[in-house]
């Protein structure tokens, strides 16, 4: 009987270490899946191809590198219509807008797709919106994950990204833009 015990204890501390390592394994796949979703600091934007969309002719068929070359900061919304986060990040993004209110900064967003819905996000933030076409592009830019924000500068390169909700950080990102447009 003795030994039947330590078999199963044996058995059930191996399964169990197994377990815990494929785990480890599984969160640090997610969260290099993660990062790379997601908008790098430091990082230029690529080109990407765009159809142009409720973009009062400021894109016309492709956003090139110069597209994100400005003489001035640069804010950069990712979205999606399908997103509900991007939804109650509107008011985020909106208060964002009035605090920016007579700066030197471009404002313009990016929408993953087409879906009906595009035309509330143009109502409500009333900023140049392009459609990212090319999934392998919108994946080397880090356009995967929505929402974001992302402040760029003058040369296009992410200067900071915030994914998610802005409720909670809100107060970070004004701070920070006061930092970079001062």
């Amino acid at each position: 009987m003795n030994r039947f015990r330590w078999a199963a204890i044996v058995c059930l501390t191996l399964v169990s270490v197994t377990l815990n390592v494929r785990n480890l394994y599984l969160r640090e796949r997610i969260e290099e899946s993660r990062q790379s979703s997601r908008m790098a600091v430091g990082r230029k934007l690529q080109e990407i191809p765009v159809r142009r969309l409720y973009a009062s002719g400021m894109f016309d068929t492709e956003l090139s590198i110069e597209s994100f070359t400005d003489d001035r900061m640069q804010l950069l919304f990712v979205l999606s219509p399908r997103c509900g986060f991007c939804r109650s990040n509107l008011p985020n993004w909106e208060r964002m807008q009035s605090f920016l209110a007579g700066r030197s900064i471009r404002i313009f967003a990016i929408t993953l797709d087409d879906s009906p819905g595009i035309e509330y996000y143009q109502e409500a933030l009333q900023v140049p919106i392009a459609w990212a076409t090319d999934s392998q592009s919108r994946e080397a830019n880090g356009f995967a994950t929505t929402p974001q924000t992302a402040l760029l500068d003058p040369t296009g390169e992410v200067i900071q990204n915030w994914t998610g909700d802005l409720s909670a950080v809100l107060e970070d990102v004004r701070r920070t833009l006061n930092e970079r447009l001062d």
